[in-house]
């Protein structure tokens, strides 16, 4: 299928189709280049096997449509994997609530070590015979099936936007978001990662993560406006509880940007449009209420998997959000068309296509390609696949300026080091200790605004002996659960050339070889492998 795919795009192509030859770009350069932005690295021969027919290999990964069953075989190693939003939240419990329903008495202060042990043994076996999981080991499978999908999957740009748009609307999983961070990642970031933007925001915008996250679960209705089913005359004064941090969140951070030209009315007006979203109850708690939503005894609710509209709760009074009027008396509609409305402002379209190109050009592109990705964006509506297509085929995506302008981040850095060396990744894989000394935890960003994606944040002192530290280990076998294959002389100028590609591997080998003995000596290890940890600590390897 994948042969095929790629012979029909090389017919449909034009044969001029090589926006890097103005570049003076070898096709070899330019496979490279599309490798190392819209990749998680290139693997073994990957290079030689794009350099055919680049443009061809990009519009295929536009596509999204290669067999993953390989890597889904990987993934099902995760329980999560095969679960819905919901069993995930009957299945994976905070610890403390494991133990209280288990039934066990709690361990005194004074317990010995052998009764803790004996209590903790058979709060696993009742957590084995109940099938239930603790929130740390949806932790280490959330991490996990990250790392494996960046190494082992064949869609990579899909990958690579899924990321993208995981950090730009980001939630931590260190925040009451927790219990929904994967199914935010597998339900609404990725099956929307190449759609359209506006579809995109409204998804990340109903989903519990984000409504937990930035509070919007809790947004109601002021006492001093109707709701849909409850007249101002008898509303109560404790229903107050308008919370404008998502509204003033998706104004700054998801679409307008801070220069967008909204003000703090519009915030609260926005905010009043998306009152009564809020999550369906799950556990005992909300026994009592899913059985009044379930018989039809809520009226004006509405429920979305496990998003729910509160006509009782919202706010049913007239808005006016960037001068678009809303109400008065409608509901969930309103605020779907005020998301919708700000997905396709051009200010929205200038700020999210500097974003783009910071991520895939350089940390400070160029204004006259943001300008170009802008006009594409509101052309065509926010079509993230054209989108890409404006991108790849500009002349500044080619420029010499733009290649190896961009210092991968930790798990770029992980993620590329482990395909070049063709590692095979168990799903136990040690792995998030080291993107936290790095400097990305990655799902546990708190801020809202992601991690940052520019050079300086990653090239501290620091977080350089941290990469350092990470190839040494990799290379010399010392990460659980990392297996490289046997690397011997024969294989040194091979993974020089892969492990650079089109790079000047001459003049970088020999400043390795400079540096060599005195590796040998630290480590004592063989000069093959001194060798390969060293090229990966190159600020070519270290730049993509």
């Amino acid at each position: 299928m994948r042969k095929l795919t790629l012979l029909f795009l090389c017919l449909w192509l034009p044969a001029a189709a090589k926006p890097w030859s103005k570049a003076h770009l070898s096709d070899e350069q330019a496979a490279a280049h599309l490798l190392s932005r819209f990749t998680f690295g290139a693997r073994p021969g990957q290079v030689d096997e794009v350099a055919r027919d680049p443009q061809a290999w990009f519009e295929h990964q536009l596509l999204g449509i290669d067999d993953e069953s390989a890597l889904q075989a990987r993934l099902d190693e995760y329980p999560s994997q095969s679960m819905n939003p919901e069993e995930r939240l009957q299945r994976y419990l905070p610890d403390n609530l494991i133990e209280k329903l288990s039934s066990l008495e709690p361990l005194p202060p004074e317990a010995t070590a052998a009764e803790r042990k004996a209590h903790n043994e058979a709060i696993r076996s009742y957590r084995e015979q109940e099938g239930l999981h603790t929130f740390g080991e949806m932790r280490r499978e959330l991490v996990g099936q990250r790392v494996l999908r960046c190494v082992y999957a064949q869609n990579q740009l899909w990958e690579v936007m899924t990321q993208f748009w995981f950090n730009h609307f980001n939630v931590s999983y260190a925040s009451n978001a927790r219990v929904h961070t994967l199914s935010y990642e597998m339900e609404a970031i990725r099956p929307n990662a190449f759609g359209r933007f506006a579809n995109l925001l409204v998804a990340t915008g109903k989903h519990p993560a984000m409504l937990a996250y930035l509070n919007n679960a809790q947004s109601v209705a002021n006492f001093d406006q109707p709701t849909l089913t409850t007249p101002l005359a008898k509303r109560k004064k404790s229903l107050q509880g308008l919370n404008e941090n998502y509204a003033r969140e998706v104004m700054e951070l998801h679409t307008l940007g801070v220069d967008g030209g909204y003000t703090q009315a519009d915030v609260t007006e926005l905010a009043r449009c998306l009152t009564g979203w809020t999550i369906y109850p799950m556990g005992a708690n909300g026994e009592k209420l899913r059985e009044r939503i379930d018989q039809g005894k809520l009226p004006m609710a509405v429920r979305q998997g496990l998003f729910l509209f509160r006509g009782d709760q919202h706010d049913a009074g007239s808005k006016q959000v960037l001068d678009k009027t809303y109400g008065p008396g409608q509901g969930l509609e309103e605020g779907e068309a005020a998301l919708r409305r700000l997905a396709a402002h051009p200010a929205t379209a200038r700020f999210l296509s500097r974003k783009l190109a910071v991520h895939f050009v350089s940390d400070d592109p160029p204004p006259e390609l943001v300008e170009r990705l802008a006009k594409n964006f509101v052309k065509t509506g926010g079509d993230i696949r054209s989108w890409l297509r404006t991108l790849e085929s500009s002349p500044e995506f080619w420029s010499a300026e733009a290649r190896e302008a961009k210092v991968k981040s930790p798990l770029e850095l992980v993620a590329s080091s482990l395909r070049c060396l063709d590692a095979e990744v168990a799903p136990q894989a040690d792995l998030y200790p080291w993107l936290e000394r790095m400097g990305q935890p990655i799902y546990h960003c708190g801020p809202p605004t992601g991690f940052a994606d520019v050079a300086k944040v990653w090239v501290g002192s620091s977080a350089l002996v941290q990469r350092f530290n990470f190839a040494s280990a990799l290379v010399h076998g010392k990460i659980k659960g990392i297996t490289l294959p046997p690397l011997g002389q024969s294989d040194l100028e091979r993974l020089t050339a892969e492990l650079l590609p089109g790079r000047e591997t001459t003049r970088t080998r020999a400043l390795v070889v400079q540096r060599l003995p005195q590796r040998i000596r630290q480590n004592t290890g063989n000069e093959t492998l001194e060798m390969v940890g060293l090229l990966l600590e190159t600020p070519q390897f270290q730049r993509r």
